[in-house]
Formats: structure tokens, C-alpha cells, sequence
């Protein structure tokens, strides 16, 4: 039997649905649903990774999605406009900036840790 593909399984929802966010590193995200996981009670964001890299469905606790990381927010809410301006970058162009964004922060914190 073939294996199923992603969008036999979940359907994406449309852009027009809202619930956006950048990543402190650049990408943009859309929240589907929050919920409990079932064994701990533990509260779950689902969101798909839009853009730039692969749409995927990804899935963190709440408090690490809605937490700090290197003092900042991990996730910061965005309006439909400013996801949609977002995806407008050339993919490449939005690849490079998401990496350099992430290898700078990760720097900081070695440099730091290390002071």
C-alpha cells in the first residue's frame, strides 16, 4: 500500500484564516489549533511552517511556543498583510536571511555563555 501523503492527512487552511507569526529568526508560521495532549494535560500549539522553508505541521508545547528565547519572543503575532508581505520574498533570498538570522543568535549566545 502507498504511503499517504501530507495533505491526505491534514488539509491546509487558506491563508485568509489568520492566526500568523514570525519566528524570532524570520520564517512565518500559522497557528491551527491549541489544545491539551491527552497523557499530561500538557497545553500544544499546532502550527504549519509557511514559509520559506517546506510547509509542515509542527507541533510544541505552549510554553515554549509562546516563551523567550536569547530575550526575545519565539514566536511574535502578525497581521495577514505582514505574513503575506513576508511570503512575498523570493524564497531564496528569505532561506539566506532565516539562516543568517539564526546562525547570529546562536553566535550571541555562545559568546555570552562563554563571557
Amino acid at each position: 500500500m502507498p504511503a499517504r501523503a501530507e495533505k491526505d492527512v491534514f488539509v491546509l487552511p487558506a491563508i485568509e484564516q489568520g492566526n500568523f507569526y514570525r519566528h524570532v529568526d524570520g520564517g512565518c508560521y500559522q497557528v491551527v489549533s491549541r489544545g491539551k495532549e491527552t497523557e499530561s494535560g500538557t497545553e500544544m500549539v499546532a502550527y504549519i511552517h509557511r514559509y520559506p522553508r517546506e510547509t509542515i505541521w509542527s507541533f510544541r508545547t505552549a510554553e515554549n511556543f509562546d516563551g523567550m528565547t536569547d530575550g526575545k519572543r519565539r514566536f511574535t503575532p502578525i497581521t495577514i498583510e505582514e505574513a503575506k508581505a513576508l511570503m512575498a520574498v523570493d524564497r531564496e533570498t528569505a532561506l539566506r536571511t532565516v539562516s543568517a538570522n539564526r546562525a547570529a543568535r546562536r553566535a550571541a549566545r555562545e559568546g555570552a555563555a562563554r563571557a
